[in-house]
């Protein structure tokens, strides 16, 4: 972690286009290479590995963001005695838990098309 912790976080962060998440995202990163060390075979770089890993956990992240909004558009969009989901799931330090569906529903258009994608 020593050697390529900036690297993952700085990746995981650009990615997920979030500085938080993208450290948690990358911590998960170490922790599961950490559990996958035994099947590292050494064909590509250590670096490369790592960022595999990275990518594969940022892209779960984006898909459970993508389904997530969804869920809220609907819910707020379609029945107003609907429950809403009060923080993203996604997030597992518990820092989205002040933010309410109608911020989430509002967030800009840019960060709406990269939850999509």
């Amino acid at each position: 972690m020593r050697d390529y912790g900036g690297a993952v976080r700085r990746f995981c962060a650009d990615l997920l286009a979030d500085s938080a998440l993208g450290e948690d995202v990358a911590q998960t990163t170490f922790v599961n290479a950490f559990e996958s060390l035994a099947s590292f075979a050494g064909e590509a770089g250590c670096k490369a590995w790592l960022l595999g890993i990275a990518r594969h956990r940022c892209l779960d992240v984006l898909k459970s963001r993508r389904r997530w909004f969804r869920l809220v558009e609907g819910k707020v969009a379609g029945d107003a005695k609907a429950p809403v989901i009060a923080h993203p799931p996604f997030l597992s330090n518990g820092s989205a838990q002040s933010e309410s569906p109608v911020r989430v529903r509002r967030a800009p258009a840019r960060r709406k098309r990269a939850a999509r994608q």
